[in-house]
Formats: C-alpha cells, sequence, structure tokens
C-alpha cells in the first residue's frame, strides 16, 4: 500500500478528543482510516472514496486489517452522499491543485485538483456534518492556508490547530489545520519540520510516525 507524507502526518497528528464516529473523505488506500483505527480502540470509521480502484484497495486493506469490524467504506462522491448521522470527527486530505492543468489521467486528476472537490463545498458538508462537539482537521497546501481558515470561519467553524508543515527547515509546503464548532480563546500555532538540510527525515518526523513504520526511517 502506497502511503504518503501528507496521509501519515494527518493520521498521526489528528486528536480525537472523545470522538465515536468519524469520518474520511477521500479514503484513497484507507491510509488514514487505518492509523486512527490502530491510535484509538474506541472509535468507529466512515471512508468515501470516489474512484472505483482506490475502493477496491481501500476496502481490501479494511478487510485485511484486525480493525475490520470498525472500518467501513462508502465508494461514491461525498458531496453527493446522504449520511444518517454527524461526527464526532472528520478528517480529510482533500485534492487540492487548483491552478495548475488538470492531469490527462482522469483518476489523478481526480484526486489530485480541488475543481473535483471544491473547498468551499467541501467545508459547507462538513459544517453540516460535524456534531456539536466535533473536529475538523485536513491537509492542504500552504497557499490555500488562509483562505481555507476564512472560508471555515463564514461557516462558523473556529480555527483550533494551526501547524505549518515544512518540507526542510525554512520551507513550508502544507498547513494541518482543524476546526471546531465550539469558539476557542486561542489557536495552538505549531512547526513541523519532515526533513533535516541533508534530506534525511526529521527526528521529530521519527517520533511522530514511529508506530506506523516497520523499519527504522
Amino acid at each position: 500500500m502506497k502511503v504518503g507524507t501528507d496521509a501519515l502526518l494527518l493520521g498521526a497528528m489528528v486528536s480525537f478528543s472523545g470522538a465515536q464516529e468519524v469520518l474520511e473523505i477521500g479514503a484513497g488506500t484507507g491510509v488514514i482510516s487505518l492509523m486512527l483505527a490502530q491510535r484509538d480502540p474506541n472509535i468507529r470509521i466512515t471512508a468515501v472514496e470516489i474512484d472505483g480502484l482506490s475502493a477496491e484497495d481501500c476496502q481490501s486493506n479494511f478487510l485485511h486489517s484486525e480493525w475490520n469490524e470498525r472500518l467501513t467504506l462508502i465508494q461514491g462522491d461525498f458531496l453527493t452522499t446522504n449520511f444518517e448521522q454527524t461526527f464526532d470527527l472528520i478528517v480529510s486530505n482533500p485534492p487540492f491543485y487548483s491552478d495548475s492543468l488538470q492531469n490527462i489521467d482522469h483518476r489523478k486528476a481526480r484526486s489530485r485538483h480541488e475543481a473535483h472537490l471544491p473547498f468551499d463545498k467541501l467545508i459547507d458538508k462538513c459544517a453540516e456534518l460535524l456534531s456539536p462537539v466535533g473536529c475538523l482537521w485536513v491537509v492542504i497546501p500552504i497557499t490555500a492556508h488562509q483562505r481555507v481558515i476564512e472560508l471555515c470561519g463564514e461557516r462558523s467553524l473556529f480555527l483550533k490547530t494551526d501547524c505549518s508543515v515544512n518540507g526542510k527547515p525554512g520551507n513550508p509546503v502544507r498547513s494541518i489545520l482543524s476546526f471546531s464548532k465550539k469558539r476557542t480563546d486561542s489557536t495552538k500555532k505549531t512547526v513541523f519540520t519532515i526533513r533535516d538540510t541533508a534530506g534525511n527525515f526529521s527526528t521529530e518526523y521519527k517520533v511522530l510516525t514511529a508506530e506506523f513504520h516497520d523499519r527504522e526511517l
């Protein structure tokens, strides 16, 4: 199973805060859902994936995991899927390219380009599906940082966590953000660096993701 750095970081950083019902949007092969299930034995996870082949891989990974009884996959478009419940935690590593040309491979374009899941529509539906004590976690490009904060603010989702992710020291590439329906007095702001100047994984990255690797990085 191919595991991306964005997925690993989000899956490892998410705070549960007593969540029971969890939703992952754009599950791909199921990496984040599997990580969350591994981290907390009390949560039940519903994962949504629009791409058929990715959904097949995701379902296989779920079925062959030791947490399969707590993992449910829905193959379909998140924006048109009807959910019968709200969620205490919603996580997403959404498609985020907005200005670049779309990939000629339709599957890759759908997984990478924001046109297939616009941030405003994603956040609209997340705001509807979050329970009153729920929390939304997303990983996005650093260029979308302020825009996503403003979109969430317009929907009364308040910024709780703001982590700037550096590819290397001084080179911010991603933001990991969390939002809550509860107004917060302060935002937890941090900086996380994936690799050192030599290109090796940083100590903080190794420590954060250690339980999800079967070998030393």
